[in-house]
């Protein structure tokens, strides 16, 4: 008798144990869970911080509108051969049907122009597109450029 007992308090106990312990690891996995949810938003956070801050800034004269075009995203690359970054690659959206030269003017951190180019563009309304003003070699677009396209 003493030793169904015995069996009876010891399966009782292993039942508790294993339930106390699974109750500990879901508590573990859920602040796991928690703490990798934080690490990947840190993370996302950070990536749009330095992203933002090597981005130049890109601006569009008033006639940009006039001209039925609006500014999407904005890449900044070099050309093949060249050391500095001298390419802008700038999405555009026709707000209406256009076509013509579109403009962008390179300013280095003292606001001095450094770099000038035109493209000839054509496009229909809701259209919308990349395109690619390819600045002289010498044009280094860095992180506190500003371009205006117009």
């Amino acid at each position: 008798m003493k030793f169904v007992k015995l069996i009876c308090i010891i399966g009782i106990s292993s039942l508790f144990t294993a339930c106390w312990n699974s109750d500990i690891k879901e508590t573990i996995n859920q602040t796991g869970d928690v703490a990798g949810q934080a690490i990947g938003e840190l993370s996302s956070g950070i990536k749009n911080g330095v992203k933002k801050a090597i981005q130049p800034k890109v601006e569009t004269d008033s006639s940009f509108v006039v001209k039925g075009l609006e500014l999407g995203k904005v890449i900044i690359e070099s050309d093949s051969g060249s050391k500095s970054d001298n390419v802008l690659i700038a999405y555009l959206v026709f707000t209406k049907n256009w076509s013509g030269a579109v403009k962008a003017i390179a300013f280095d951190s003292d606001n001095k122009e450094m770099g000038r180019c035109s493209i000839s563009l054509k496009g229909k309304t809701d259209e919308g597109k990349f395109v690619e003003f390819h600045f002289d070699p010498r044009t280094d677009i860095a992180n506190d450029s500003r371009i205006v396209l117009y």
